[in-house]
């Protein structure tokens, strides 16, 4: 940790670190979307977005060693216990490199069965089929280079994290162009570019995106059977925004977990109350630079990924992202609230959050109005799930404060 500097410089620096890196992280299937929009088609942009869940379960599972085992090793550090921080930091690799192994070969050995549960049927079903074929051999390396992103940073080398992401990302961007429109690879191209440049990166809210994999793969279900394939196209467009913005708020949460569990360690109440109101404090500035930018620019952000071919569907885009993007005024705050009670070894409050406001609450908001309204009221589900969620996680945080 950087004792020397004050509390805010520490903070500042290490939740830019981490927004940047997220960001980067959610270039990865922004770039093959794109790529694969313009060199093949909108309707093979929509079958990438149905194995975003694969990869959102990959993420999740790197956040989720990432973030306990930081967690962990900061507090160690706070106490200056230095050897059990390394050992916690050699068992958590070796039990991931397990991990991504076994998830290689279960995927590609039942690959038609994954695809067809992740809804690919019709005109998606063989272009979900040839990016997952091309995606699944790099699980490991998705896994590994999300977790050792964190736990970077937990050791005191935001920078190093960030430049290492930053390399693999620009690798994917002209592994893309290369693969699909010099190549004429496709939709496995641009799968298996995004693989390598994980690979080429070396070893450089867990449940939150875990849970937002699993919220993806059932609106991809309930869109199909409510609005159809251009339903699908719009809800593509949503989730790439979607995964920029919750990124960008994880990267606050995230930044900032290092430091208040090594202040927490330190039994320095004080100090990591100071952290949750610059958490806030900059939750807050963002929410409303990001709300304001999606109601103002919905149509142009969906013309990046359509073009002026179809107008039409360029607006409904547009409708659908602007209600969806209602939720965002309370995104940003749960997930902090949910991160700290996590650096804080308050495991409970946090799972409830992220459950709560990524899977159950809106899943339960999602059918509902699916059933009883339909149409275009599903983009309604997400800010009601946040609205609920926000309830819970205050009574929690004012809980711990309280003790």
């Amino acid at each position: 940790m950087l004792n020397e500097r004050s509390l805010l410089s520490q903070f500042l620096h290490f939740v830019a670190a981490t927004v940047a890196s997220l960001m980067v992280f959610s270039l990865y299937s922004i770039v093959d979307g794109l790529f694969v929009a313009k060199g093949v088609g909108e309707y093979a942009m929509a079958a990438v977005n149905l194995a975003v869940p694969f990869t959102n379960v990959l993420f999740s599972i790197g956040i989720i060693f990432a973030v306990g085992t930081s967690t962990i090793i900061a507090i160690y550090l706070g106490k200056g216990e230095g050897e059990k921080a390394n050992s916690l930091f050699s068992q958590n690799t070796v039990l991931l490199t397990c991990i991504g192994l076994v998830i290689t070969v279960l995927v590609l050995v039942f690959l038609e069965p994954f695809a067809v549960l992740l809804g690919a049927k019709g005109v998606t079903y063989q272009y979900t089929m040839d990016y997952l074929r091309g995606l699944a051999p790099f699980a490991l390396c998705f896994i590994v280079s999300y977790n050792m992103e964190v736990l970077i940073k937990t050791d005191g080398y935001p920078r190093i994290a960030i430049l290492t992401v930053i390399t693999g990302c620009l690798t994917n961007c002209v592994l893309d162009y290369v693969a699909i429109f010099l190549l004429d690879w496709g939709v496995w191209g641009a799968a298996f570019a995004t693989g390598l440049s994980q690979l080429l990166t070396g070893v450089a809210d867990g449940v939150t995106e875990l849970c937002n994999g699993v919220m993806i793969f059932l609106f991809n279900r309930v869109i199909l059977r409510c609005l159809g394939d251009d339903g699908l196209v719009c809800y593509t467009i949503i989730a790439y925004v979607n995964t920029l913005i919750i990124n960008t708020m994880l990267g606050i949460s995230q930044g900032s977990q290092p430091l208040v569990s090594f202040h927490y360690g330190k039994e320095d109440a004080a100090g990591y109350r100071r952290l949750l109101r610059y958490g806030f404090a900059a939750v807050g500035v963002m929410t409303a630079v990001i709300c304001a930018g999606v109601m103002a620019f919905a149509p142009q952000i969906a013309g990046i990924f359509l073009g002026n071919e179809n107008p039409g569907l360029v607006a409904d885009a547009a409708g659908a992202l602007r209600r969806y993007g209602l939720c965002y005024l309370l995104l940003g705050g749960n997930i902090l609230m949910g991160g700290f009670l996590t650096a804080v070894e308050r495991p409970t409050g946090a799972i409830c959050i992220s459950v709560g406001r990524g899977l159950a609450f809106q899943a339960a908001a999602l059918a509902v109005l699916a059933f009883t309204v339909g149409g275009n009221a599903i983009w309604y589900a997400p800010v009601i799930s946040e609205a609920v969620c926000a309830v819970m996680a205050v009574w929690f945080l004012r809980r711990f404060l309280r003790s």
